[in-house]
This record gives C-alpha cells, sequence and structure tokens, in this order.
C-alpha cells in the first residue's frame, strides 16, 4: 500500500495558531479510523484468515474499515476528513475552514475571540462532522461560560465528561486551561544506564521548542554516551553519572515554569 502525500500542517504550526485565539477550544474524534468504510475493491488487501478452534474449517475475513498499522490509513483517514469538509463548505463555511486547517489527525486544536463565536463553532462541527458518521468529544476550553453550554449540550451518553480540573493534554503538550502552559518531565529511575538517559531525553517532548537550549545539552550527553561504547544497560561512569544527575536536578526549576499563552 502507498502511504499517500502529506496532506496536514507540522504540530508546531497548528499548535502555535491555537495559541493565538482569545478562547480555545479542543476536542478529538471517536474511533476516527473505524468510521472511515475502505473502498470494495481494496478490502481484499485487508483479508485475515481465522477460525475459532483447531476443528474448524479457517474461514476468510475481509476488514471493511480502515486498520492500524496499516501505510495508508492515516492519509486516507485525513483524506475523507477534508473531503467532508470540500463537500459541505458550503453550508459550514466556517466548520469547514478549521476542518482543513485545525486537525492533527484526529484531535482538534481551534479557538475564537468571542464566546459566541465558540459556541458556533462547537454546534457547527458537531454537525459538520456527524454528516461524515465522525463524533467529537472530550470538549475542553479555557472559557468557563463556553464550558458550561458544552457540558449542557452533551450530545449522547458517547460523549466523555469535560475536565474538571485545569490540566489538559493538547497535542501531547500540557496545558492549563487558565491561560498557562507547563512542561512535563520525566521521574528519576535507577539504575542509571545508557538506555534510561535515551529515555529521558526522549520524553523532554517539546514541540514549540520552549526548552530547545536544555534539550540540547541533553543531546551532547548523549553523544558522549555512544563515544564510550555503553551497552544499552551498561551504568554510565561516575563522572556522566555526576553531570546527568546535575542535569536532572536543575530540571525541577524548568517543571516549575509556566509558560503564558
Amino acid at each position: 500500500m502507498l502511504v499517500g502525500p502529506k496532506l496536514q500542517q507540522d504540530l508546531r504550526h497548528i499548535l502555535m495558531r491555537w495559541r493565538t485565539h482569545r478562547i480555545c477550544i479542543t476536542a478529538d474524534i471517536i474511533k476516527m479510523y473505524r468510521m472511515v468504510r475502505v473502498a470494495d475493491e481494496d478490502t481484499d488487501y485487508q483479508r485475515l484468515l481465522w477460525r475459532p478452534t483447531t476443528s474448524e474449517q479457517v474461514k476468510h475475513y475481509k476488514l471493511v474499515r480502515l486498520t492500524f498499522g496499516t501505510a495508508s490509513a492515516p492519509y486516507l483517514a485525513v483524506k475523507t476528513l477534508q473531503r467532508l469538509a470540500d463537500d459541505e463548505k458550503t453550508k459550514f463555511p466556517a466548520a469547514s475552514k478549521i476542518t482543513k486547517t485545525d486537525f492533527y489527525m484526529d484531535d482538534l486544536s481551534t479557538g475564537s475571540e468571542t464566546e459566541d463565536e465558540a459556541i458556533s463553532i462547537y454546534k457547527d462541527m458537531n454537525k459538520l462532522l456527524n454528516l461524515g458518521g465522525f463524533e467529537l468529544q472530550k470538549w475542553s476550553s479555557n472559557n468557563e461560560n463556553v464550558l458550561k453550554y458544552m457540558g449542557i449540550n452533551k450530545r449522547d451518553d458517547h460523549e466523555l465528561p469535560l475536565k474538571v480540573n485545569s490540566l489538559v493534554k493538547v497535542l501531547g503538550v500540557n496545558w492549563n486551561r487558565e491561560t498557562v502552559y507547563s512542561l512535563n518531565l520525566p521521574e528519576t529511575k535507577e539504575p542509571i544506564t545508557k538506555r534510561r538517559v535515551l529515555s529521558d531525553v526522549a520524553k523532554l517532548y517539546d514541540p514549540l521548542g520552549w526548552i530547545a537550549p536544555v534539550v540540547v545539552i541533553a543531546k551532547f550527553m548523549i553523544q558522549k554516551l555512544w563515544k564510550m561504547g555503553l551497552g544499552w544497560d551498561d551504568t554510565i561512569s561516575e563522572e556522566l553519572m555526576s553531570e546527568w544527575l546535575q542535569f536532572r536536578d536543575n530540571l525541577a526549576h524548568i517543571e516549575r515554569k509556566k509558560e503564558r499563552k
């Protein structure tokens, strides 16, 4: 299967644009892949063999929906969503534009300048996506009146309750709905090996580059580890251990730092 071209903007661009809104809104699509039917002529590429017991004959099955792990699934899911936006842009012009620009796969990160506009986005996005068999859930906002409207107008039992605390995940970044953003850092675990150091550095998820100078220091340490020729589970040297622990201690200062929207 072909992978297909890239249809959505980079994660960083979506997040940066989302942060410019006075009222921020987030949601995601329930079981996005399961909502997209594969063309009949392509279902043969998703055949599987199955029998409940060894005494029964093997039966052929075909998966008729998008399947996780197939190369073309991400492209087809996004293409279907964008085709829906194109088909309904006359009826829902604003929601159609949002669908094409403010989704990262199944995650919606959008916003507005007024409460009325935010509520209109909530209603129109639900209506538009319903026409394509999609359903939005996990709605959240930094505006209490918009949140209350979303809570009162829950669409059915499939929609999960709104977040009751202020901390929400937005495309992997911690977002405090009270207009600040916090950094989530990994906990220290023993023993400290090359595998552990690389794992901890990989967890410094920073798509907007808030802590880029700090991440660079961590990458220098990774270079030193490779030059030492250590195995994955070998304990690092005392010198590098001291350097790493000091780096970890300094991370605590960043964890307490909050970036304002």
